[in-house]
């Protein structure tokens, strides 16, 4: 499938990294961005940084399929399926959205929903110190009341 990595017409900010990132193993996407030799070692799969820089046992790449990570201890380089492929492909963080959801179809109406109801059901910083200050003034009522039945 050929992709316009220039072409950032997706409006991803309306799109949920997070939903992305849940809907793809990390394995899956190394796979497809052609990392190949990569050895299983319990929960991980080591091997060659596809950076190209040389180590001396060339197994500084580890992916961790349990956490859906990567990290490479030589270079530094490390995090999500995003990460990933921004490394990879030496492509923005946008980029890289625009990519993972053209390359493994992935409904962007889904993930817009979800995002939605994710934005409406939580609670604004506004709202939230609106209530703190509601159950301080119910603490300094209840305080109020035990001094006077209670003098100190």
């Amino acid at each position: 499938m050929s992709y316009n990595l220039k072409k950032a017409t997706t409006n991803v900010s309306s799109i949920s990294a997070e939903r992305i990132k849940q809907s793809l193993s990390i394995d899956s996407v190394a796979k497809h961005l052609g990392i190949s030799g990569l050895k299983q070692s319990g929960d991980r799969l080591q091997g060659a940084c596809p950076s190209g820089h040389t180590s001396k046992k060339g197994m500084c790449f580890n992916i961790n399929l349990e956490k859906n990570y990567y990290n490479c201890f030589h270079c530094g380089a490390g995090g999500d399926v995003i990460r990933l492929v921004e490394f990879v492909k030496e492509i923005s963080f946008i980029e890289a959205m625009n990519w993972l959801i053209a390359e493994f179809n992935i409904d962007i109406n889904e993930c817009s929903d979800s995002f939605e109801t994710t934005k409406k059901t939580q609670k604004t910083p506004i709202k939230e110190i609106e209530l703190a200050e509601k159950r301080k003034q119910k603490l300094k009522g209840l305080i109020s009341l035990m001094d006077s039945h209670f003098p100190r």
